[in-house]
């Protein structure tokens, strides 16, 4: 099922985010309600440095999403 964030309880940037050297996107300590899931995502650079951290990211999910992020066959 897809889904879009909807709000996140906090924003904490100790580092700018890269936009030219990939960074991995670490989820933790998820948490779902339904439609509803919660969870803290942390942005960390290859060598493992901390970027950002988002508290309590808010997703909410609905098949009705789905066709909007289908792969396109290109």
């Amino acid at each position: 099922m897809s889904s879009l964030p909807s709000r996140a309880a906090g924003f904490r940037l100790y580092h700018r985010l890269p936009d030219d050297t990939p960074f991995y996107a670490i989820v933790e300590n998820v948490v779902s309600e339904g439609s509803v899931h919660r969870a803290t995502l942390v942005a960390c650079a290859e060598d493992g440095t901390v970027l950002a951290v988002f508290d309590d990211l808010e997703a909410v999910g609905a098949a009705a999403l789905n066709d909007k992020f289908r792969v396109s066959a290109r």
